[in-house]
């Protein structure tokens, strides 16, 4: 693990970034990591909904640790969505993937988040249970379908990105059962979505651009730079001309030129469509 990964986005670097930036709206606050240990998240929470910034989890979090105190901050500030890891809907089930979680905890959380919404007469924030299918888990598929309506959650199914380990058994049930297509084509480019649209920063400023390569980082810190500098520095400028004009070659220091999903669409010539790049926005 690159040492850059280690720590946690600092309340003085959020403020300062949201106060020099204020066309920002909203701001996902998850990826590699778990949100829920930051010891700072709690005045970050408060200062965006100050400031009108919505604040969503939606890459997921495991959520095992959260204080009662942060899960009312959640309610209370309008904490807009989270998407949270339960990858079966027993405990035995859900600790052959989710090793070292604890799901009794974490269906614990949900509620005690809930009787808050309660309290504060509050839709947000919106809950969503994310479930990986497996060969282990797909038995639990109308349980867990049933355990996420009874805790007002909307559940969604994902494929196993790595389907050699614990491949499902019967694939043409489990996925009919999820409302995932058996003949599902590879979903293309999300990172690169990201990339145009939502660029990724670790929690010490640098721009990754999307949450796909993390490996290496456009080399520009945004809490420094500023966010717009950021994006038209000349790493993330030829990342851009790489992304829409195949025949530019990948370079070594652009994360992009390692990515699979770049030389998939490279190799299938993918063309994106126009509201999709968006590069006269950036």
């Amino acid at each position: 693990m690159p040492k850059n990964w280690l720590g946690y986005l600092k309340f003085k670097d959020f403020k300062k970034f949201i106060d020099a930036h204020s066309f920002i709206e909203e701001i996902d606050l998850t990826d590699k990591g778990e949100l829920f240990l930051n010891p700072e998240l709690d005045e970050i929470i408060k200062y965006a909904y100050k400031k009108n910034v919505k604040l969503t989890a939606n890459a997921g979090t495991n959520f095992n640790t959260v204080s009662d105190t942060t899960l009312e901050n959640l309610v209370k500030y309008k904490f807009q969505s989270i998407k949270i890891a339960i990858d079966g809907a027993t405990p035995k089930t859900y600790s052959k993937y989710r090793r070292g979680g604890n799901f009794d905890t974490v269906i614990s959380n949900i509620k005690k988040i809930n009787s808050y919404k309660t309290k504060h007469n509050s839709e947000y924030p919106k809950l969503y249970w994310q479930f990986i299918l497996f060969g282990h888990n797909e038995h639990e598929i109308e349980k867990a379908k049933k355990m996420a309506k009874d805790l007002n959650m909307k559940i969604l199914f994902f494929k196993n990105g790595v389907p050699t380990y614990s491949p499902l058994k019967n694939p043409k049930l489990a996925l009919s059962q999820a409302g995932i297509p058996l003949d599902e084509e590879k979903e293309m480019l999300k990172p690169c979505y990201a990339f145009f649209h939502t660029p990724q920063i670790d929690h010490s400023g640098l721009l990754y651009g999307c949450c796909f390569r993390k490996i290496m980082s456009f080399e520009v810190n945004v809490f420094k730079k500023g966010l717009l500098n950021a994006l038209n520095s000349p790493n993330v400028i030829y990342a851009k001309e790489m992304l829409t004009n195949y025949a530019v070659s990948p370079i070594d220091n652009v994360p992009c030129s390692e990515c699979p999903e770049y030389k998939y669409a490279k190799k299938n010539n993918y063309t994106f469509p126009l509201d999709y790049v968006r590069i006269e926005e950036i």
